[in-house]
C-alpha cells in the first residue's frame, strides 16, 4: 500500500513537471511570436517612414517578393498582387523599361541605378535601386535590394536649382557689379557683368580673392573694407576713382553688407558697386553753374537783389546794390542774406 501511494506521487509529480515544462515552451513560443511580430512590425513602418522598400529575388526558383512598401511606392496596396517581374515592369516608365531590363539581365555584382516609375494614376516616381548578391560556392543564389523613393529630394534639388538660376538670371542683368565673399574675403558668387570687367567667368572666380585681380596695395585697402564690414555687421558705403583701360577716370561707389548662414552665424558679405560717374559729373556741373551764376550776380553793374515774397526780405545783393545803398540794401536782414 505505501509502494502504490509513493507510486502515485511519483507519477504525479512527473505529470505535474510536464504539464509546466509544455505550459513553459507555450509561453516561450508566445513570447518569441510577439517579439517576431514587433520585429515585423518595426521593420515596415521604418520603410514607411524613410519611403524604402526591399525586394528579394530567389535565383534558383525565381521568386520575386515585396516588403509592403515597395508595393505602397508603385502605388499599390501592401501584398495585393502577386510580386513578378512582369508586375514590375508595367509600371517602370517607357524611357528607363531597357535600362532596368539590362540592369536585371545583368545582375551579376551588386549595383545601384535610378529609374522612374508611372502609378496607374499616372503619378511619376524616382527611384533609387540597390542590390546584393549572394553566392554559394561560386553559384548565385541570391539577391536582395532596396527600392528608395527619391521623389521629394528630386523635387527639392529641382526647386532648389530653378532657385539659382533664376537668382542668376536677375543678377546677370543688372548692371551693376555683384558679389559674394566668404569670411576669408573669397569670391562664392559673382554676377557675370563683374566677371566681365576682369576679362574672365563668373565660375573662374569663384575661390579667388581680390589679390588675384588687384595690385596688392589696393587688394589689401578692398580686404581691410571686407574686415570692417564684417565687425560693424550694419552697411558701410565707400566712393573711389578708378583708373580705366583706356587712361579715364570713374567714380565708383560700392555697398558692402555681411550676411549670416542659416544658425545666424557670419558667414561673408555681400557687395554692390556701381559706376557714380555720372553723379559725380552733375553735382561738379551743378557747383560750377552755382560759381558762375555767383560771380555773373556780383559781377554785374547793375543792381540786383534776390527778394522772399513770403517774409519779404532781401537775401541777397550784388556789389553794385550795395555799393548804391551804402553798404545796406533797404529792408536788407544781415542774417538771412550773404552776399559776396
Amino acid at each position: 500500500m505505501t509502494q502504490s501511494i509513493l507510486d502515485k506521487l511519483i507519477l504525479g509529480a512527473a505529470a505535474a513537471a510536464a504539464g509546466a515544462y509544455a505550459i513553459g515552451r507555450r509561453m516561450a513560443r508566445g513570447a518569441q511570436y510577439r517579439e517576431l511580430v514587433r520585429g515585423r512590425t518595426l521593420f515596415d513602418d521604418t520603410q514607411q517612414i524613410a519611403h524604402i522598400g526591399s525586394w528579394e529575388f530567389d535565383c534558383i526558383t525565381n521568386g520575386l517578393s515585396w516588403s509592403d512598401e515597395s508595393y505602397r511606392i508603385v502605388g499599390l496596396e501592401p501584398q495585393s498582387e502577386p510580386a513578378t517581374l512582369e508586375l514590375l515592369y508595367t509600371f517602370v516608365h517607357p524611357d528607363d523599361r531597357e535600362l532596368v531590363r539590362r540592369q536585371i539581365d545583368a545582375a551579376s555584382h551588386s549595383d545601384s541605378f535610378e529609374f522612374r516609375v508611372v502609378g496607374r494614376d499616372g503619378t511619376v516616381r524616382h527611384l533609387l535601386d540597390r542590390g546584393h548578391i549572394t553566392r554559394r560556392n561560386g553559384v548565385l543564389v541570391r539577391i536582395l535590394g532596396t527600392v528608395q523613393d527619391l521623389t521629394d529630394s528630386k523635387a527639392a534639388v529641382r526647386a532648389l536649382e530653378l532657385a539659382q538660376v533664376q537668382q542668376m538670371a536677375l543678377l546677370d542683368n543688372l548692371p551693376d557689379l555683384v558679389f559674394l565673399k566668404d569670411r576669408d574675403s573669397r569670391f562664392v558668387a559673382v554676377n557675370e557683368p563683374l566677371a566681365r570687367v576682369f576679362g574672365t567667368s563668373a565660375h573662374e572666380m569663384i575661390g579667388k580673392t581680390d589679390f588675384d585681380y588687384f595690385p596688392p596695395e589696393q587688394a589689401e585697402r578692398y580686404a581691410a573694407d571686407d574686415r570692417l564690414a564684417l565687425s560693424r555687421g550694419d552697411r558701410m558705403i565707400t566712393e573711389e576713382i578708378v583708373r580705366g583701360p583706356n587712361g579715364t577716370n570713374s567714380w565708383i561707389e560700392t555697398t558692402t553688407s555681411s550676411y549670416r548662414d542659416s544658425t545666424g552665424e557670419l558667414a561673408g558679405i555681400v557687395g554692390i558697386t556701381r559706376d557714380v560717374t555720372v553723379r559725380h559729373d552733375a553735382a561738379e556741373l551743378l557747383r560750377d553753374s552755382a560759381r558762375h551764376y555767383q560771380l555773373l550776380f556780383d559781377r554785374n553793374p547793375l543792381p540786383m537783389w534776390v527778394y522772399d515774397i513770403e517774409s519779404l526780405r532781401f537775401l541777397a545783393s550784388s556789389r553794385s546794390s550795395r555799393r548804391r545803398s551804402r553798404g545796406r540794401a533797404p529792408g536788407w536782414d544781415s542774417r538771412r542774406c550773404t552776399a559776396s
